[in-house]
């Protein structure tokens, strides 16, 4: 039986860029992916559109 969240799939907290930033944004409950390549960014982003994820990201690159 699956189980289903009471208020619905829950969002996913994404931050993605310099690695200094990282550790805050893990302390707050964000999935962290410091410093990534372009590419891993354009899969990821893929992915969650490919999936229909709910997701916040917050990308933070130079």
């Amino acid at each position: 039986m699956d189980s289903v969240h009471p208020l619905g799939d829950p969002t996913r907290l994404l931050f993605l860029g310099e690695e200094c930033l990282a550790d805050g944004f893990r302390l707050i409950g964000f999935e962290t992916y410091p410093n990534p390549a372009l590419r891993d960014v354009d899969q990821l982003l893929r992915e969650l559109q490919r999936s229909q994820t709910k997701a916040f990201w917050w990308l933070m690159m130079r």
